[in-house]
C-alpha cells in the first residue's frame, strides 16, 4: 500500500551572511568561531522551541509533550555545528489526560498534600515526538495517520526572527573579539 501523504523534511534553515561579517568572521581565531555559531544556533533553538511551545495548535492529551521540549546544541569540536529542537530524553511524565491531572492536583492543593498521579502508566515523549511531528502508519488499518507538524510549523514562521537572532549573535561576536589577541594573522 502506498502512502498518500508524503512525509515533510527536517527543517533546515541555511542563513545569508552580508559579506561584511563574512570577512570579518574569517580573521576570528577558528575556536572563537566556533563557539559564536554555537552559541548563535544555540539562540536560534530557544527561539523556535518557545513558537512551537506557544502555539495554539499543539496536541495536548496530558501536556507533557510540550513540556519536554527541549535544545540540544553540539558539543565536540571537531565536527559540525548544530542546535537540535525535540524532546528531552530524561523526561517523563503520567499518561493522563488534562483535566484529570489538573482536576487530582487542585483537590491535592486544597488537602495540603503532595500531588501524586494515580496511574502506573509513565509517558516517555522523545519515545512518540516524532510520530506526532510526521505522522504515522496505523498498526491495524496500515492507514496513514498525518502527522502534527509543529516543529515544522515552529520554524518556518520563526525563519525571519531565527536569521535575524544568528546574524545578531555573529556579530556580537565579531565586536567582542575585536581585541588583538583574538584575531589572528594568516
Amino acid at each position: 500500500m502506498k502512502r498518500t501523504t508524503a512525509v515533510p523534511n527536517d527543517l533546515d534553515v541555511s542563513v545569508d551572511i552580508p559579506t561584511d561579517i563574512t570577512a570579518s568572521l574569517r580573521e576570528i581565531s577558528s575556536r572563537k568561531l566556533r563557539n559564536a555559531t554555537r552559541n548563535a544556533l544555540g539562540a536560534a533553538a530557544r527561539i523556535i522551541r518557545e513558537a512551537a511551545a506557544n502555539d495554539a495548535e499543539f496536541p495536548i492529551y496530558s501536556g507533557i509533550l510540550r513540556r519536554s521540549l527541549g535544545i540540544k546544541n553540539s558539543k565536540h569540536t571537531s565536527r559540525s555545528i548544530y542546535s537540535l529542537v525535540g524532546a528531552r530524553r530524561r523526561f517523563e511524565g503520567p499518561t493522563l489526560p488534562q483535566e484529570v491531572i489538573r482536576k487530582g492536583k487542585q483537590a491535592a492543593r486544597k488537602s495540603g498534600i503532595k500531588y501524586v498521579p494515580p496511574t502506573d502508566r509513565i509517558s516517555k515523549p522523545s519515545k512518540y515526538l516524532h510520530l506526532m511531528e510526521k505522522g504515522f502508519r496505523h498498526w491495524r488499518t496500515l492507514q496513514f495517520i498525518e502527522g502534527h507538524h509543529m516543529l515544522q510549523k515552529a520554524g518556518q514562521s520563526t525563519r525571519a526572527a531565527v536569521t535575524q537572532k544568528i546574524r545578531e549573535k555573529l556579530s556580537e561576536a565579531l565586536t567582542k573579539a575585536s581585541t588583538a589577541s583574538e584575531i589572528t594573522t594568516t
